[in-house]
Parts: structure tokens; C-alpha cells; sequence
């Protein structure tokens, strides 16, 4: 059931449950502490501040080239007179700890964390906005006879995280082959690394897959030693296309803006501008995709035009930053059958507390 909660300016917000929430399925980085929070239910006031002069937004924000490409086009800056609100940044790796430790109120991460970063740092959150969607795929050797999950049980596979995306593949490997994948048990060997290595363990052959990124693995798609299974889709096209209730929701959030609620409900207004700011990233991004790979090639793993042209033509055809950075009422749903899912499939707890998504639209929009 929707919850309505009412922007500053009367204009109606939206949440919609998420569904569920991950529990103890391994925390990399976390931390703990943090303000007190709101209930469920808590909803701002109508007469909440607008985005005041003098305004701060503290984000943590892992290394990124749109961010990148904001400060150096001076559309950062541009931003911040004209609202009046000043963005405190940093750029730590670990975004989980900047939220548990009460230093960040807007931090990106993975939408499938966001339970636990709730349970971690005893804030509670909200999704406000989107970024990517999940870009990982299934990556084997180029001579590997594997085509899909059901190929490889019993199987060692290098994952880079017991949640993100290893969920959502979970749910891939539950609903179409009926197998288990999770760390610990299950139908496969899997074996826990640093995203950049996964590639490479692959192609030393110390496993025989590995849920991998794109970006970070370049230079062996390039060369088409790593080839990349179930036709080379993300596993975000392929619950779209073979598993979602709703396909036309299109593909599965992957880093999302998350805020703390009650900074939230008091600075409504600061984050709708903010995600006009990010929009017009977005909308630079999707002019001119190649430039934004060539000038900022050193947050994407790529060396040599040759692998800055290949990826910018692989971008062009899968890209996994989203065109619009809020997240519709349909969008919304799809996340939420996802943990859904996730609890038929007994990787996470049945019991968990559900997050919150703010339905938004761009101004001028209509909706």
C-alpha cells in the first residue's frame, strides 16, 4: 500500500515498501552509530523549509565521472549560487560507513544494501533517486561450453559481494533454473574477491566463472577472451526480460541515491534540486557517452583508445546509467517484487524490516 507523504510545497510524495531487507548476509564495510530516526509512518510537514540559502548536503559519492564532469563544467558550482545550498562531498569507497557513522546525508549505493545499511547504522533510509542500473554479467572463458547458470552448477564462481548483485543473480538462478546461489551453500562454489580481480581469476583459471562488471574487465571482453553468458545481457536485462512481473518497468536499479528519513522530510526541496542537478549529468552523459569515457577513462579501468572505443561502443548498446535519475511508481514495484523474490528464495530473512522508495517525477512532468 502506498504511503503518502507530502512535499514542503504540498506537491504529494509517494513511498512504496521494498518488501524486505537483508539481515546478516555479510556487511563488508560497516559501521555503527548515527541520529536518531523516524517512524515508519512519520511524514514531513507541510510547511517544511524549502531549499533555504545556506543549505548543506553532505554526500558520499564513490570516485565518478559525472561528478567529475559537474565540478570541472563549473555546473556544480553554477548549481550551488543558484540554490543557495552547498554540497559537502567526499569520496570515500566506503559509502556504508559514511551513512552508519552519521557523515553523510545522501550516500550512493547499491539498492539491494540499502537494508542493511538500515540495520547497521540504526538510521532509517530512503531511496530518493537512481543512478545505475545492475550491469553485471556471468563471465566464463571464450571457449567455455557454459550459455547460461544451469551450465555451470557445482561450479567455482568468483563474486565480488554476498549481496548486490550476487542477489539478484540469485533470483535468476532460483526462478529460471531452479538452483541455488549464495555464499556458504547452495548449487555453486562461490568465492569472494575484489571486483577488479574477478576477470582475472577467472582467466588464470583458479574459477570457472565470476560475476563481473563490465568496466572493470575491458581489456579481456576486447580481446574476446572472457565471453559473457546468457547472450552477454546484465543481470539487470535479463530479470527484465525472463523473470520481472512487470517487464515494461524496465531493468533492475542498481546504485541508488539513498537518504537518511529524517534529514529527508526536512529538506525535501534540497533534494529535488538536487536531482535536477544530477539530471542534467545524466542528460551530458547520454548527448555524448564516448566523450565522457575518453575524458574521464581512469573510472573505467581502460587503457588505449582501442579499449576506449570498445567500451564506448559496448556502453552504446548496454548502458547502465539510467536516463533519469527518479524513480517511477513502476520502477518502484519492480524493486519491490525483487525482494519479494529474494524471500522465495530464501536469500534473505523473512522477517526483515521493508525500505522505502520516493516515487518522483522531473518537474513540468505531470505526474
Amino acid at each position: 500500500m502506498l504511503k503518502v507523504l507530502k512535499a514542503p510545497m504540498g506537491r504529494p510524495r509517494r513511498f512504496l515498501p521494498a518488501t524486505a531487507a537483508l539481515t546478516a548476509l555479510g556487511v563488508i564495510a560497516a559501521a555503527c552509530g548515527g541520529s536518531a530516526a523516524t517512524g515508519p509512518t512519520a511524514a514531513a510537514p507541510d510547511d517544511g523549509p524549502a531549499a533555504a540559502i545556506g543549505a548543506v548536503l553532505r554526500l558520499a559519492i564513490p570516485p565518478d565521472p559525472l561528478w567529475d564532469w559537474l565540478n570541472d563544467s563549473g555546473t556544480l558550482s553554477d548549481w550551488e549560487q543558484a540554490n543557495g545550498v552547498r554540497i559537502d562531498a567526499d569520496q570515500p569507497f566506503d559509502q556504508f560507513g559514511a551513512f552508519a557513522g552519521d557523515h553523510a546525508d545522501i550516500v550512493v549505493i547499491n539498492a539491494m544494501d540499502v537494508p542493511n545499511i538500515e540495520q547497521q547504522s540504526q538510521r532509517e533510509a530512503v531511496i530518493v533517486g537512481k543512478y545505475t542500473f545492475d550491469r553485471s554479467f556471468i563471465g566464463v572463458r571464450r571457449y567455455s561450453s557454459a550459455e547460461t547458470l544451469a551450465d555451470l552448477g557445482g561450479m567455482r564462481i568468483a563474486v565480488y559481494s554476498e549481496v548486490e548483485s550476487t542477489l539478484l543473480w540469485g533470483v535468476i538462478a532460483d526462478g529460471l533454473h531452479d538452483l541455488q546461489l549464495r555464499l556458504g551453500d547452495g548449487d555453486f562454489d562461490l568465492v569472494l574477491a575484489e571486483p577488479a580481480r574477478l576477470a582475472d581469476l577467472v582467466m588464470r583459471g583458479d574459477v570457472d566463472a565470476c560475476i563481473c562488471l563490465p568496466d572493470l574487465s575491458v581489456s579481456y571482453l576486447a580481446d574476446r577472451e572472457l565471453k559473457a553468458l546468457y547472450e552477454g545481457r546484465s543481470a539487470a536485462r535479463v530479470y527484465a526480460e525472463e523473470m520481472a512481473a512487470d517487464p515494461a518497468a524496465g531493468r533492475t536499479i542498481g546504485d541508488a541515491f539513498v537518504a537518511d528519513k529524517a534529514w529527508y522530510q526536512q529538506n525535501a526541496e534540497v533534494v529535488e534540486s538536487f536531482l535536477s542537478l544530477w539530471s542534467g549529468a545524466l542528460g551530458e552523459w547520454q548527448q555524448d557517452r564516448s566523450a565522457r569515457v575518453y575524458n574521464y577513462q581512469h573510472h573505467f579501468s581502460v587503457q588505449g583508445d582501442e579499449e576506449v572505443d570498445w567500451l564506448a561502443s559496448y556502453i552504446a548498446d548496454n548502458d547502465w546509467i539510467v536516463p533519469s535519475p527518479y524513480v517511477s511508481a513502476d520502477e518502484a514495484n519492480s524493486l519491490a517484487d525483487t525482494f519479494s523474490r529474494m524471500k522465495g528464495a530464501d536469500l534473505i530473512d523473512q522477517d526483515t524490516a521493508e525500505p522505502e522508495v520516493i516515487v518522483s517525477s522531473a518537474p513540468g512532468s505531470g505526474s
